[in-house]
């Protein structure tokens, strides 16, 4: 038909016109826009050819094209019977205990992630840094869909659901992966049907209205500048109530002008720092992160639920027997995800350690804990030590941009003030919580500081 230009024309009964509004109209020229910006193939004679290649990536492209948030037709709901073991997209059966998986396709994604992550080597600055976040990024990611589950059990039991977060943050400098990192990792997952929110016009109203149409989908919010985090986030990550068992993870990736998370939202969020990036003309890792783009597929996530699955409900029962002990959802999902790569693989890298809910609290320090090392290393004059009175004192030369950036890495229990340029911490605070912690990049500066 479409070679051969027929057209299909509907024929209704002729009715009074009650017109276009204004708003219809804009609507419908912004839908016509992004309908013209489909990548479809063209013939030499310039007449449009559709392959299964091309439409496939013009509805990937249709399907995750940023949104509003406000009566959007292209969003899809994932849902999760938790204990019929079966995963729901857009009320069709995606994943049930039956579901048959093809081991080369699997195979084909463990090799996928791992290439893609192992390419972060080759970024300048914390490379290992970057891959250790990504890779715990991913494994909350990976699990992230049973959280409210389990956050629901926790409050029903008196217990903790912040130790299940719903919320991942990465920030850190420009050009380090972080919007390719959320696409790759979002795709594989339930395929090209996660939204994304231009992070320019987010806010939290948006974000708690569309992860409930969501579900289990992961809902993107990118390039966030430090004037709307700093708004919005707070009200969305500190003051979250929700009680349902099912909504998205949502994902923010921010842009350089945020240089710091407040320890407030990190206990509640995976919130990871990226230290490293890579310029652009450094094509091969661009390559790489190209082919997991187009390429991923969900053949791994699917196996991974496969086991995964099965593990939610005994978890639940284990928060109502002990609330104050609950289980590691993020270590579970770490030791599933391993396993699986590794027997696709039959090896695994070095980097993809296991990983517990305590690392990834630990890493929210690291930064804290980096600067006060860089600090003691390269500017020791700026640091000023009261034992008396138990206190650390760092002076910023007059930069309060820079004081009020650290302020927001130190952590309630230990910050005693912050005057112009200069912050104020609890030392006995930091020696007791921070001393004997070994993951700091230069650890004999710090020791250094608790010596004096």
């Amino acid at each position: 038909m479409l070679s051969t230009g027929v057209a299909i024309v509907e024929e209704r009964p002729k009715a009074l016109s009650t017109g276009l509004t204004a708003e219809a109209l804009k609507a419908a020229s912004a839908e016509g826009a992004r309908l013209r910006g489909l990548e479809l193939n063209a013939a030499k004679d310039g007449k449009t050819v559709i392959t299964a290649t091309s439409f496939f990536r013009a509805y990937k492209a249709h399907k995750t094209a940023p949104t509003d948030g406000t009566n959007d037709e292209r969003i899809s709901k994932a849902t999760i019977a938790i204990d019929t073991g079966e995963v729901f997209v857009d009320d069709n059966l995606w994943l049930g205990r039956a579901s048959e998986l093809r081991s080369e396709e699997v195979r084909a994604d463990a090799a996928l992630v791992v290439e893609y992550l192992s390419s972060f080597a080759n970024f300048f600055g914390n490379a290992e840094g970057a891959i250790r976040a990504y890779w715990t990024f991913l494994t909350w990611l990976y699990a992230a869909p049973f959280a409210p589950i389990l956050r629901q059990a926790a409050v029903l039991n008196s217990g903790d659901p912040l130790a299940y977060p719903v919320f991942g943050i990465l920030y850190g400098r420009p050009n380090g992966g972080k919007s390719w990192f959320s696409e790759i990792a979002a795709s594989s997952m339930f395929g090209p049907v996660w939204k994304q929110l231009r992070g320019a016009t987010f806010t939290a109203n948006r974000v708690l209205g569309l992860r409930e149409q969501l579900g289990a989908i992961p809902l993107l919010i990118d390039d966030v500048n430090r004037d709307r985090f700093t708004r919005e986030v707070p009200d969305l990550v500190k003051f979250d109530r929700e009680r349902a068992g099912l909504y998205a993870p949502v994902i923010l990736s921010t842009n350089k002008q945020v240089s710091a998370v407040s320890p407030d939202i990190r206990k509640r969020a995976v919130v990871c720092m990226i230290d490293a990036a890579i310029p652009d003309q450094q094509s091969a890792s661009k390559e790489i992160a190209h082919r997991a783009h187009a390429n991923i597929g969900t053949a791994l996530y699917r196996a991974y639920l496969k086991r995964l699955l099965p593990l939610i409900p005994k978890m639940r029962e284990q928060i109502a027997e002990r609330p104050m002990a609950p289980p590691d959802l993020i270590e579970t999902s770490s030791g599933v995800l391993r396993s699986l790569i590794g027997e696709q693989l039959k090896t695994i890298p070095l980097w993809m350690t296991s990983v517990t809910n305590a690392d990834r609290l630990a890493m929210n320090d690291r930064p804290l804990l980096d600067q006060l090392n860089d600090i003691a290393a390269n500017h020791e004059e700026r640091i000023n030590i009261n034992r008396s009175a138990g206190e650390l004192t760092l002076n910023f030369g007059g930069d309060n941009a820079q004081a009020n950036n650290f302020e927001k890495l130190v952590p309630a229990f230990a910050l005693k003030r912050r005057f112009a340029d200069s912050v104020t911490i609890d030392l006995r605070a930091l020696e007791k919580i921070y001393g004997a912690q070994s993951f700091a990049r230069q650890r004999h500066w710090l020791a250094r500081i608790f010596r004096r």
